[in-house]
């Protein structure tokens, strides 16, 4: 059986507080901007897709529901979605096709929607089913909260969450503890649809499998959290090398000053595709690892790392090329390569330095280290500067060229190499 509201609106409510179970075996229709859906129950399952249109208002489950299930959820054109309970579950559902399996959105909303899904005292938000879980969003709103929240069931990059053409999409707040998205993550906004479109995902702790990438101006991804950890460490496609990326005009902010620690498994990269569109990564935390390292190229590209002030330790190769611009700023140690190439534009400022320098094509590096750095550097492009404050030394581990050195109160042992 279909419940259907009709466009001329009108209420629907099927059970109370008081009732035990509520199983809906077919699909729900809510149409029309006096239309209304609620479903009540200690546990509510509902076995079908739920359809939401023109205005239409759902309310699933309430501060005193035990559990929610729901197959998918579509909804469309300034529709208001509610599902509250203890723990929710938004599963998917699978079809074939010529033989071939494919799976619905487990949440599908478009121009103008809002959907909210759990609350301060929600234990568990879950999407998706055994197919994956895929969430799309297009010039809509969606919120996720609770302490738990998961998204993808398996590490497959075949889904993804999908935020278009503007609006917001929110998963967690300060009080979730863990958030996991098994997904990939994608962003996009075009020339055509020049609308904010902003994602933000928040938690004690923050856990990425997927790829990571955001395209277009006005597109922008904030992670936050205690412990933040991606682990992707390789691309999808061979054209898009990176595995956490914002390109043309997107930003990416991962980290803030009550960040403990940020670990990106995969090469994270600011890249401006059209000359001149400004383009950020920033990272920030007290001990960042760059396990593939982190590259800004392309004019206006920029990376930042540690302008929020805590930065004590930093791992991993910094590239600035064709006039891309990397700064970062920490308090200890630095430890990997950085290099300024084909006109990109290299600052690190840090407490202690452990490896090596070099400029090639134009590429402009300037240094500056206030306790000790151990390795050489290479300044093909003669344009290195190099900075020791007073009572630091450099350790020279092989023969090494630099510019402008600038040492006064410093010390230099040459160990391996000459200068």
């Amino acid at each position: 059986e279909t419940f259907d509201t009709e466009y001329e609106g009108g209420s629907l409510v099927i059970g109370s507080d008081s009732t035990d179970s509520l199983i809906v075996n077919g699909p729900i229709q809510t149409v029309g901007s006096d239309a209304s859906t609620k479903l009540l129950g200690s546990s509510i399952a509902v076995q079908s897709r739920i359809y939401t249109y023109r205005g239409g208002a759902l309310t699933i489950g309430s501060k005193s529901t035990e559990s929610v299930y729901v197959d998918t959820l579509f909804d469309s054109v300034n529709t208001k979605t509610t599902i509250l309970g203890n723990d929710i579950t938004i599963g998917n559902r699978s079809y074939y096709l010529d033989g071939m399996l494919y799976s619905s959105p487990s949440i599908d909303i478009y121009d103008g929607s809002i959907v909210t899904i759990g609350d301060d005292t929600t234990a568990t938000v879950t999407i998706g089913g055994d197919v994956g879980a895929d969430i799309d969003v297009t010039d809509a709103d969606l919120t996720l909260k609770g302490n738990e929240i998961v998204i993808g069931l398996n590490d497959d990059q075949h889904f993804g969450i999908y935020h278009d053409y503007g609006g917001t999409v929110t998963i967690g707040d300060e009080n979730t503890e863990s958030v996991v998205i098994n997904t990939a993550l994608l962003m996009q906004t075009t020339r055509n649809h020049q609308k904010s479109n902003l994602t933000t995902v928040t938690g004690d702790t923050v856990t990425f499998s997927g790829i990571v990438s955001t395209y277009g101006i006005e597109s922008s991804l904030v992670v936050d959290g205690t412990t933040i950890l991606l682990t992707r460490d390789t691309p999808i496609l061979e054209v898009s090398p990176y595995p956490i990326s914002a390109l043309y005009g997107s930003a990416i902010a991962l980290g803030s000053s009550r960040t403990e620690s940020l670990t990106l498994a995969g090469t994270v990269a600011s890249v401006s595709l059209v000359d001149g569109t400004d383009t950020e990564v920033s990272l920030d935390g007290s001990a960042i690892t760059l396990q593939n390292g982190a590259v800004a190229t392309g004019n206006g590209a920029a990376l930042t790392i540690g302008s929020a002030g805590v930065t004590k330790t930093l791992t991993g190769d910094l590239t600035a090329t064709d006039k891309g611009v990397v700064t970062a700023t920490l308090s200890g140690t630095y430890t990997g390569d950085a290099s300024a190439t084909d006109s990109g534009n290299l600052t690190l400022t840090a407490g202690s330095l452990t490896g090596d320098l070099t400029t090639s094509d134009s590429g402009t590096l300037a240094a500056t280290v206030s306790h000790t750095f151990t390795g050489k550097t290479t300044d093909d492009a003669d344009t290195m500067t190099l900075t020791l404050s007073s009572g630091a030394t450099w350790n020279l581990t092989d023969s090494s060229t630099v510019s402008t050195l600038n040492a006064e109160g410093g010390a230099i042992s040459l160990m391996d190499g000459t200068l």
